[in-house]
C-alpha cells in the first residue's frame, strides 16, 4: 500500500460498485437478522437465486449478475436446502444459472471463521478452488465457536473475514439471529442483533425483518446503510404455495376526513 497526496485523492475517478444497489456494495459484509420462524433462511435463498439470475430484488437493480455464489448452510441440512431452492427455481424458472451457485450444507466438519480451526481451513479451501464472488453465510452462530457477546472474540471473527475479503475480493450476506426485545434492543433496528456491538460495527449493511401484525406470512425490512442513502422499509409477505417472497400489497390509509366524508354519506342517504 502507497500513499497518496490529497491533491491525487480528489482526482480519483473509481467509484464504489455494487451488485445489488443500494443494499450490497462489493467487498461488503451485509447482515439479515430476524427472530427465529420467520423465514429469514427463504429470504437470504431467494436474494442468492436473484443475484446470480440478473434482473432485480424486489425493484433493486442488480446490475451485474454475480458468476459465482457460495451458500454455506450449517443448520437445516441437504434434504431441506434442497427442497427450499427446489420450489424457488420451479418458481422463477431461470436458465443457466445451476452451475452459478454452490451449496454447503451442514458439513462433517463446519465451516468456521475461527482462524486455526479445521473449519477455517476447509473454508478458505472451498474459496480458493471455486473462487465465488459473494459468499453467504447461514446462520452465524453457527460458523463459529466463539462467544458471541465478547467483544474480544468477535473482534477476531471479523478479522478472519475481513482477510478472507481482501484477498480473494469476496463480499459476504451473513444470516444472524436478533435478540428479544428489550430497553437495549429496539426491535427492527441494528442493536436486536444478538451478540456484541462489534456485530453491529462491522457490518455495511443491515436487513432487519419484523412482524408488522399477527400474520404468520408477513414481514417488513427495515435497512440501514454505510455506502448508501436511507431506504424505505420492504414490505413483503411469503407466498406458501410456491414458497417464494413478494411484495404485500399496500393498504389503504384512510384518513380522518375520508371516515367523516363516508360517515355523512350514509346519513344523506338514510343508511344510518
Amino acid at each position: 500500500m502507497e500513499s497518496i497526496s490529497m491533491g491525487e485523492l480528489l482526482e480519483w475517478k473509481e467509484t464504489r460498485q455494487f451488485w445489488c444497489y443500494p443494499l450490497l456494495p462489493h467487498k461488503s459484509t451485509m447482515f439479515l437478522a430476524a427472530p427465529p420462524k420467520m423465514y429469514k433462511t427463504i429470504l437470504a435463498m431467494q436474494f442468492a437465486y436473484k443475484l446470480v439470475a440478473g434482473g432485480d430484488f424486489f425493484g433493486w437493480d442488480i446490475g451485474k449478475r454475480v458468476d459465482r455464489l457460495l451458500y454455506c448452510e450449517q443448520e437445516i441440512g441437504r434434504p431441506e436446502t434442497r427442497d427450499r431452492i427446489a420450489r424457488m427455481h420451479a418458481h422463477f424458472k431461470v436458465d443457466g444459472i445451476s452451475e452459478r451457485v454452490r451449496f454447503i450444507t451442514r458439513p462433517k466438519v463446519r465451516f468456521s471463521l475461527d482462524i486455526g480451526s479445521k473449519g477455517f481451513e476447509n473454508l478458505e479451501n472451498e474459496i480458493r478452488d471455486y473462487k465465488p464472488q459473494v459468499v453467504f453465510i447461514d446462520p452465524f452462530r453457527k460458523i463459529t465457536s466463539k462467544d458471541e457477546n465478547s467483544s474480544t472474540e468477535m473482534t477476531k471473527v471479523f478479522a478472519a473475514m475481513t482477510a478472507l475479503q481482501e484477498q480473494y475480493d469476496l463480499t459476504f450476506v451473513v444470516v444472524h439471529h436478533s435478540g428479544k426485545p428489550s430497553d437495549n434492543r429496539k426491535q427492527g433496528t441494528p442493536d436486536a442483533m444478538r451478540g456484541s456491538s462489534e456485530i453491529f460495527g462491522h457490518g455495511d449493511t443491515y436487513g432487519m425483518l419484523v412482524k408488522p401484525s399477527n400474520s404468520d406470512v408477513d414481514i417488513d425490512i427495515n435497512f440501514e446503510f454505510r455506502h448508501a442513502p436511507h431506504c424505505d422499509p420492504l414490505h413483503l409477505t411469503f407466498d406458501q404455495s410456491v414458497g417464494v417472497f413478494r411484495e404485500r400489497e399496500k393498504e389503504k390509509v384512510v384518513s380522518n376526513i375520508d371516515k367523516f366524508k363516508d360517515l355523512t354519506k350514509g346519513l344523506k342517504h338514510g343508511k344510518i
